[in-house]
């Protein structure tokens, strides 16, 4: 050991050279100068004549990344460093950045490079290429996003956010103030939204527009570092020019919808807050009632009823049913302005979304057409006094009924065919529900004017030979979205030989509305999750057809009056499906009429049901073949079609939708107009509505079939009162109930078609 006094700054060297990182000297040129002891394992020689280029001597797999850091930092005179990247060391992968720094040595006037290969171990060298690989991966997406500093300096940047903002590379690394950044947004309170989002550590989100036209949600939100700490604000822009543009096509569509509303003269539609004050009041209710909108604004219903009326609380009483069932009808005598009386037919919806948000009635003036039915006299006192007369009221209020349906029905058939309709999610869902709501309620249209045929002995059954089994799995079919809907399991009845041979003698469509009514009621009283069971076995000389559910169940106090009409049992469910209490009862009067029985059976509230139906066998008979329909082009074009109908709106619309398919359509509004079309033009189909002022619909086919121009053009009668056999007599070729799907009436038109040229 040596005694000789030694330097601090030679000693400070050797600790650097022990104890720093490998580092190594070189020249402009590339040539080793000089290297720490470690830096040796980051070379190697090669063969072939020795050389000191230290690009020549640096492992290959660093060679790369060496050279693009080196010139980067001569480039720029300043430290640069490279990405992390994976280097071998030992067997094992290691993460080594290397950095490059100019030196200057004012004493020998040298200008060389040190060279520092620096490997980042444990969680920070993960931390550093996770931060890289999410920045790389937020740079590849379509998101526009900027990162602003504690003191508003932009930071960092993805490259498409030179959409918005006249960025350049070199601003992250400089800094460049937020506040002297141009940008092509229409967002005067960017800056100051951006500092509210630093010092208050909230999220700020907008919508906003770009002086381009399009439009971008904008989200200003703090940036958090790895130790938690608040480093600046991150601003991510994402384009919803598509989505911004769709929600103003279905603003433009309701607005139209609500002018068609507020503008339409046979229909009084009132909107009500979930108190029953008046907030809508439109044309059609002044001129109904006699009141203007600035009498009704915040006031209840009560003023149009009667005093008895109000007395009993039937006001109150109509939005509770409402609520309770869903909606509620009713037709009664109502009070004018002026203190006179007329006879009105409405309906009540409540509004819900989560919750009561008020209601909606749609009412109508059908005072001339009670009047003129009932000769002057009360329609409510008449219907009550006989049964002939309660029949009538039914017809009337499903005619009634059938024409908003209608109406209904074919606005939603134009805006389901819109672009911007099919293309909005929430849109089309809600047409679903239209589309739902209207079917359901011509069922209970079509369940009580059948009940009404059967009790007075109308109803004529079309009796043939029925394999029951097959009309098990028919309607199983038929239900099986209903109960998917529903989250309900369906279980059909098992293939066997045994129960494919029962045969019924029947009505094959009126046996499978017994099984659709009796499925549909379980389906609709059993809660997610449950399931319903149909069985079919022989019992002596009849087939017993068995439908099980564990659903809500019936109390046994119940059980009887499950089969009356209107007698609704309260039966507590996930959701109000509580109805008129029709379905079953014409499902007891269709099994009698069958000359079978039904029974109803449960052990009680929340232990599900089970009802029973049994029809007489008629023996082991082969069911009659099937004739198949003929097919359907789905077009009508190039078709003559001639359409009547007294309501302007409806025969407006389905003319619409009609020439949509392709047809060339001609339109009258009575029989007269339409006997002029028909004696002047060549039509290929006729469709016309039945009750119609000036000339009906059973006259205008009368006179057309004795006529000699279109006299045996095919005819398909439009009705609101259910089907006619006087229009089957005066030579209608096909019949449709309002309200009239338009998938149903384009079969029905390519049908007829059809048939008359392979005549």
């Amino acid at each position: 050991m040596s005694d000789q006094p030694v330097s601090y700054s030679v000693l400070h060297q050797r600790a650097m050279e022990r104890l720093g990182p490998p580092t190594v000297l070189i020249d402009h040129a590339f040539r080793i100068v000089h290297l720490s002891a470690s830096a040796g394992r980051y070379l190697r020689h090669v063969g072939g004549e020795p050389s000191h280029h230290l690009l020549t001597l640096v492992n290959p797999a660093l060679r790369a990344d060496l050279r693009a850091t080196a010139h980067e930092a001569l480039k720029k005179d300043q430290t640069v460093q490279s990405k992390p990247m994976p280097f071998p060391d030992g067997g094992q992968s290691v993460q080594l950045r290397i950095a490059v720094s100019p030196f200057h040595d004012t004493d020998t006037s040298q200008h060389l490079l040190l060279v520092v290969f620096e490997e980042l171990h444990g969680k920070n060298g993960g931390t550093a290429k996770t931060k890289q690989e999410l920045l790389d991966l937020i740079s590849s997406t379509d998101i526009l996003t900027v990162l602003v500093d504690g003191s508003m300096r932009v930071k960092w940047f993805t490259p498409q956010a030179v959409r918005l903002f006249d960025l350049k590379p070199a601003d992250a690394g400089e800094g460049r103030p937020l506040q002297d950044l141009p940008h092509r947004l229409i967002y005067p309170d960017l800056l100051n939204d951006v500092y509210e989002s630093f010092k208050s550590l909230r999220v700020i989100e907008r919508e906003i527009k770009a002086t381009d036209k399009h439009w971008y949600l904008t989200k200003i939100r703090p940036y958090r570092s790895a130790d938690d700490r608040i480093e600046g604000v991150i601003m991510n822009f994402v384009d919803i020019s598509e989505r911004v543009k769709a929600q103003e096509a279905l603003r433009e569509g309701v607005e139209r919808l609500r002018l068609i509303a507020e503008n339409t003269k046979d229909f009084a539609i009132i909107s009500m807050d979930p108190t029953g004050h008046v907030t809508g009041w439109n044309r059609a209710a002044e001129l109904i009632f006699g009141y203007s909108e600035d009498d009704m604004q915040g006031q209840t219903l009560d003023r149009i009823f009667t005093p008895e009326d109000r007395a009993s609380g039937r006001p109150a009483e109509e939005l509770r049913l409402a609520c309770e069932q869903g909606h509620a009808e009713d037709e009664r005598w109502h009070l004018r302005k002026d203190g006179s009386r007329f006879y009105c037919s409405g309906v009540v919806y409540p509004l819900m979304d989560g919750e009561l948000k008020g209601y909606a009635k749609i009412a109508r003036d059908l005072t001339d057409k009670c009047l003129e039915d009932y000769q002057q006299q009360s329609v409510l006192e008449r219907w009550k006094e006989t049964n002939v007369l309660k029949d009538q009221f039914i017809a009337i209020m499903s005619h009634e009924l059938r024409h908003p349906l209608n109406l209904i029905q074919l606005n939603m058939e134009l805006l389901a065919r819109s672009p911007e309709i099919r293309t909005d999610p929430k849109a089309v869902a809600a047409l679903d529900a239209v589309r739902r709501a209207v079917h359901n309620q011509s069922q209970i249209i079509e369940d009580l004017l059948d009940l009404s045929r059967v009790q007075t002995g109308k109803l004529k059954l079309q009796v043939e030979p029925v394999p029951v089994q097959l009309i098990l799995h028919t309607v199983l079919d038929a239900v099986s979205t209903q109960a998917r809907e529903a989250g309900v399991t369906l279980h059909g009845p098992r293939h066997d030989t045994d129960t494919a041979n029962l045969i019924v003698h029947g009505d094959a469509s009126r046996i499978e509305q017994i099984v659709w009514n009796l499925l549909s009621n379980a389906i609709k009283f059993t809660p997610t999750g449950g399931t319903v069971t149909v069985t079919l076995a022989r019992e002596g000389d009849e087939a017993r057809i068995d439908v099980q559910d564990t659903g809500v169940g019936i109390p046994s106090e119940a059980i009887e009056k499950v089969f009356t009409m209107f007698g609704q049992v309260e039966r507590h469910t996930q959701g109000n499906h509580n109805g008129l209490g029709i379905g079953l009862a014409l499902v007891e009067q269709l099994a009698q009429a069958h000359g079978g029985r039904v029974r109803a059976q449960s052990p009680g509230e929340g232990l599900g049901s089970t009802f029973t139906i049994w029809l007489p066998l008629a023996g082991h008979e082969s069911p009659q073949e099937d004739h198949p329909m003929p097919s359907s082009s789905g077009t009508l074009e190039g078709l003559r079609l001639l359409l009547v109908d007294d309501s302007e709106e409806i025969v407006s619309m389905l003319a619409t939708l009609c020439e949509m398919e392709g047809a060339q359509v001609h339109t009258a509004l009575d029989g007269q107009q339409a006997l002029e079309l028909l004696e002047s033009f060549d039509f290929d189909i006729l469709i016309t509505d039945l009750g119609m002022p000036v000339m009906d619909g059973y006259t205008l086919l009368t006179r057309l079939r004795s006529g000699s121009r279109n006299a045996d053009i095919p005819a398909i009668a439009l009705t609101g009162y259910g089907y006619s056999e006087k229009a089957q007599l005066v030579g209608f070729t096909d019949q449709l109930c309002k309200p009239v799907p338009m998938k149903r009436l384009l079969e029905k038109l390519t049908e007829a078609v059809t048939q008359r040229r392979t005549a």
